[in-house]
């Protein structure tokens, strides 16, 4: 998401240190865990990455593998948003493969015991819906980066690689973290997953797997998280100010504010940060979008943004759960927690949590206030028809009734209008699947067509009536 060249931290290349690098053979013998289920892990019987590598090439899990993707492949081309019961189907058919333990030999999963010999390998994680490039431009960016040892497909159709870092239990989540941010600056989103040194990996089936052929890079802490967040021209709190700020640079977080020249120092580099986002062909045009909408406005229109934020770093979960309980009923989950992230980010060089910590609160933000969303549902019925259906068009659902709720003069509670386009927006999808999940809330009677789409500035404009709840709204109205 965010892409800055690779500068110097100083100023000198001898600054920089130098990585390390690994013959391919040398990582090939590296040693981890194989189960034969995910519910035998227990005791596992140690393989090596080669052994690995030949059995996705080999057709031994061909049978299985094909099955499940043709499932993922059936459910993805349904003009209808995948179901809970699709999740648990496609889970149980993964589960009948054999795993490995990719980052690591030995440790009791059950008990919480954790590994007893640390393997230096870290998977990286590219699944279909967190990534909007398809598996084949993914596998192209994977086999060109000097960090990647091994790309292949997963069992439902997305991308796995396989990168080395050092071989320690303590360290490996700093650099699960600093293996995100790389990918992320190349326009890629890794799954949570493998930040645990324990996190399973399904055996596949790849014939095309594809192995490095020359020495491999050591993912390194300063080199990742100093190149892709933050710009080495700029030194923040330090007294002398040609020294670099390695402490940032090591933990992640910001250093403390001793004077205001070094938070003055610190807000132009939230500058050159947003700037650079917002100028990067890497950048997700919809986020950029969003950002500006939402966070910065359009001041040459006088539209001020649309979320009031003013950063206030001594209230930091408060400003979390602001953020969450605003979007909430404006867009999907996952872009909630992606605008989180990106202001993260963005406005790094402010915060002093570590993004663990961000990310933690955020997600107990959006549990609590889902929580409170639930209780001002009118009735069991309406409670009921929100939890059965998918996250997608749970937002849906909550877009939907919070417009059903505004006073706006030519359409009084609750009749509103939308178009598909926005919807999709909002959810991140196209519009044709934004105008399904509109077909399908108004064929369950939740919405009712007051007046077909017409012509608007952001697509076709529906003028909608929200069904349920329709005797609290007039009454509030």
């Amino acid at each position: 998401m965010l892409n800055f060249e690779d500068k110097e931290y100083s100023g000198k290349k001898s600054d920089k240190p130098e990585a390390e690098k690994i013959p391919v053979d040398e990582l090939l013998s590296r040693r981890f865990s194989r189960f034969p289920k995910t519910w035998e892990v227990k005791k596992g019987k140690v393989t090596t990455l080669k052994q690995f590598i030949m059995e996705i090439q080999s057709k031994r899990h061909a049978p299985k593998v094909a099955t499940l993707r043709d499932f993922m492949n059936e459910i993805h081309s349904s003009s209808h948003p995948v179901k809970d019961e699709d999740d648990k189907q496609m889970k149980k058919i993964k589960s009948q493969l054999p795993c490995v333990q990719l980052s690591g030999v030995g440790g009791n999963r059950t008990a919480g015991v954790g590994i007893t010999e640390h393997s230096g390998l870290l998977q990286l994680d590219f699944d279909l819906g967190n990534n909007k490039l398809p598996p084949e431009e993914v596998r192209e960016i994977l086999k060109k980066d000097r960090h990647v040892v091994a790309v292949f497909t997963s069992p439902s159709g997305g991308t796995k690689g396989i990168v080395p870092i050092p071989r320690s239990e303590e360290t490996h989540k700093d650099y699960f973290e600093a293996a995100r941010l790389h990918y992320e600056a190349l326009g890629l989103t890794m799954d949570g997953g493998p930040k645990n040194t324990k996190s399973l990996c399904y055996l596949s089936h790849d014939p095309h797997i594809w192995l490095a052929e020359k020495d491999v890079e050591v993912l390194t802490l300063p080199t990742t998280l100093h190149s892709n967040i933050v710009h080495s021209d700029i030194v923040l709190s330090t007294k002398n100010k040609d020294e670099p700020s390695t402490r940032m640079v090591s933990s992640g977080c910001s250093p403390d504010y001793q004077t205001a020249l070094d938070l003055s120092r610190a807000k132009r580099e939230v500058a050159k940060l947003v700037e650079a986002f917002k100028q990067s062909p890497n950048s997700d045009p919809n986020l950029v979008a969003l950002y500006e909408e939402y966070f910065e406005g359009d001041p040459e229109n006088n539209k001020p943004a649309r979320y009031r934020y003013q950063p206030d770093f001594g209230k930091r979960n408060e400003r979390v759960v602001d953020w969450v309980a605003f979007a909430f009923q404006r867009m999907t989950d996952s872009l909630i927690l992606s605008m989180g992230n990106l202001t993260y980010d963005l406005h790094r060089p402010l915060i002093k949590d570590s993004r663990a910590v961000h990310e933690k609160e955020m997600a107990s933000a959006l549990r609590g206030v889902e929580e409170s969303f639930l209780q001002t549902l009118n009735g069991e019925y309406e409670k009921t028809y929100y939890l059965e259906h998918n996250p997608t068009l749970r937002a849906a659902f909550r877009i939907c009734r919070s417009l059903a709720e505004y006073e706006i003069s030519k359409y009084p509670p609750p009749i509103f209008y939308l178009a598909c386009r926005e919807l999709g927006e909002r959810l991140e999808l196209s519009h044709t699947s934004a105008n399904n999940i509109l077909k399908d809330l108004t064929q369950d009677g939740v919405l009712k067509v007051e007046r077909p789409g017409i012509p608007a500035e952001n697509g076709r404009t529906t003028v909608y009536k929200w069904m349920f709840s329709y005797e609290k709204l007039s009454a509030a109205a």
